[in-house]
């Protein structure tokens, strides 16, 4: 269990579950839930959060804009936001190892820009 990497929601065993739930909702507000319930997860060093997953689903155009609220689209940003803050070179001493902080601060800027572009 876990992830191998940010390149795509295949990598990860969250963002894989959570698309496979996805892909199962048929209507409009279960999609709306799911989201919101992906967004109480934070997962940890071992796994991606929730927020991640949403966006990773996104650039493959399993989630969409219209499958999501405002306030989710927001959320959405915020939460990139403060991943790549806490991946910046600001807080390099909180990360074991400086290649996999390059790693995530780039994934997170990719994700980041995705949202940027096609939610807001």
């Amino acid at each position: 269990m876990g992830y191998s990497g940010l390149d795509s929601w295949e990598e990860s065993d969250n963002a894989a579950c959570f698309v496979s739930r996805y892909k199962k909702a048929i209507f409009a507000k279960q999609r709306v839930n799911l989201i919101d319930k992906e967004f109480e997860d934070f997962a940890n060093n071992y796994n991606t959060p929730g927020s991640v997953n949403i966006a990773l689903a996104m650039e493959d155009g399993i989630v969409r804009k219209d499958d999501m609220t405002e306030t989710q689209r927001y959320r959405l940003r915020d939460m990139l936001h403060e991943l790549k803050d806490a991946s910046s070179a600001k807080f390099k001493e909180n990360w074991e190892d400086e290649g996999t902080r390059i790693e995530h601060n780039n994934a997170y800027k990719r994700l980041l820009k995705h949202v940027n572009k096609n939610l807001i």
